[in-house]
């Protein structure tokens, strides 16, 4: 696999596959919304329609905890790149360059507000009434529906230290891939802040802390093992949909379909860091994906939801199946495109700054 590294080898390198991973990581997480709102916005929802219920069952195979990916990169990134770099830049760049960006953001979406992409509002109560409600969406990762990961991802950067000693000490090793196994029998809970879904991501990101100690030596394991990633992502996915198709999930208080999108989003991670190794080039879109991937996260579910209301004054709905596909299409394009536009324009006027209040 091709890594860019710097002249001396070091960890203050570029890893090329890995920044263009995190512009496939982008579009799956707008891909699951984009498709949602397609088929129950413009659908009508699974019903009373066979086609769309297999969409359905499709969108959440292919794109669901998608967020894995972020995890695993973040992990990956720190033992490869940014641990060389000590603690205390470690942690400073964490609060400037995530937790600054989501408290503006979630305090901006706390004044300006989608429900779900059928209502808009405008916040009208008191300035310290805002100031509570915006407090509280901070801490629950609730202004947008996927902000609730960056309490989780604080939570893992918190942890970093605790892990990172223990991938230090050989004896110990062995602990943390009980942390990389643990999301097989601790659920995701959701969309929400809590225990277990620490835990779940953490086991992602334990993953690629231990894989980016010697990046060079996992890409190419990686890469000889492509083939059993890729049968064991096909395999895993028509076991998914089966699950979604028939409602089977849970064993007790283990969801067998959160464990198996663990498993399958693990295999994929390792197919498509194989692919992207092996281009020559990354595709520049690709690449302008990665570069403003954060602010696309932010933003991406508002643009959305705007775009959709927009679309729903243009055509009746429901539309038929292959309209649905149309709709989903074209809202994932032009939430892409308005989410770049949007972080480009942040990026010309403020330049570097604009890092502090949207991620770009």
């Amino acid at each position: 696999m091709r890594v860019t590294m710097s002249p001396t080898g070091s960890k203050g390198g570029f890893i090329e596959p890995l920044h263009a991973f995190r512009g496939v990581a982008i579009v799956n997480i707008v891909a699951v919304h984009a498709g949602s709102l397609a088929i129950y916005d413009f659908g009508g929802g699974t019903q009373d329609r066979g086609g769309l219920r297999l969409l359905a069952a499709l969108n959440e195979v292919l794109f669901h905890s998608a967020t894995l990916y972020f995890a695993f990169i973040s992990g990956l990134l720190f033992s490869a790149v940014l641990s060389a770099r000590g603690w205390q830049r470690f942690f400073a760049n964490k609060l400037k360059y995530v937790l600054l960006p989501y408290v503006v953001m979630s305090t901006l979406f706390t004044a300006l507000h989608w429900h779900w992409s059928q209502h808009f509002d405008v916040f009208s109560g008191s300035p310290l009434a805002f100031v509570q409600t915006a407090g509280q969406h901070i801490l629950a990762g609730t202004a947008m529906d996927p902000f609730w990961y960056i309490p989780v991802l604080a939570c893992l950067f918190a942890l970093t230290p605790a892990v990172h000693a223990l991938l230090e000490r050989k004896s110990l090793r062995w602990m943390v891939w009980l942390l990389v196994l643990a999301p097989l029998l601790v659920s995701r809970t959701g969309a929400d802040v809590s225990v277990a879904n620490v835990i779940y991501f953490l086991g992602a990101y334990a993953c690629g802390m231990a894989l980016g100690r010697d990046y060079a030596a996992a890409s190419l394991w990686i890469e000889g093992h492509a083939r059993w990633l890729a049968l064991a992502a096909i395999l895993l996915s028509l076991a998914l949909l089966a699950l979604i198709w028939t409602g089977y999930d849970r064993v007790g208080p283990v969801s067998v379909r959160e464990t198996l999108f663990y498993l399958q989003k693990g295999a994929l991670a390792g197919v498509f860091l194989t692919i992207l190794s092996r281009w020559q080039t990354i595709p520049p879109l690709l690449a302008r994906l990665a570069d403003h991937a954060f602010a696309i996260y932010f933003l991406h579910l508002f643009a959305l939801y705007t775009l959709a209301a927009g679309l729903r004054g243009l055509v009746g709905t429901p539309v038929p199946l292959y309209g649905v596909a149309l709709v989903f299409g074209g809202l994932l394009a032009a939430s892409l495109g308005v989410c770049l536009a949007v972080s480009a324009g942040f990026r010309a006027a403020l330049g570097k700054r604009a890092r502090l209040l949207i991620g770009s």
